[in-house]
Parts: C-alpha cells; sequence; structure tokens
C-alpha cells in the first residue's frame, strides 16, 4: 500500500476549529488585561514623572 503525504481537509478543518475556539476564550482575557494595565498606568502618573521626589 502508499501511504500518503499530508493532511486530509477533516483534520485541517479541526485543527482551523480548535485555534478558532482558543482565540475566542483567550481574547476576552487580553482586552480586560490591557484595560487593567491601562488603569494603573492613569492611577501612578506621578510616580512615572517625578522618580527623583521617591529617592
Amino acid at each position: 500500500m502508499r501511504r500518503k503525504k499530508g493532511f486530509t481537509l477533516v483534520e485541517i478543518l479541526i485543527a482551523l476549529a480548535l485555534i478558532g475556539i482558543l482565540v475566542a476564550v483567550v481574547s476576552p482575557n487580553l482586552a480586560r488585561i490591557s484595560l487593567i494595565r491601562k488603569k494603573l498606568c492613569l492611577l501612578k502618573p506621578t510616580q512615572q514623572q517625578n522618580p527623583q521626589q521617591q529617592a
């Protein structure tokens, strides 16, 4: 018997579906993390602008 090289269409579709599910799960968390980081930057503007005063 001769073995085929490569992937079947079903295998590629399953892989794409899994990647899509992972992106759907991770993307809201990344958006929330970026919002938290922006809020933290807004809360501490004096610490970033005047580092000499804390020394």
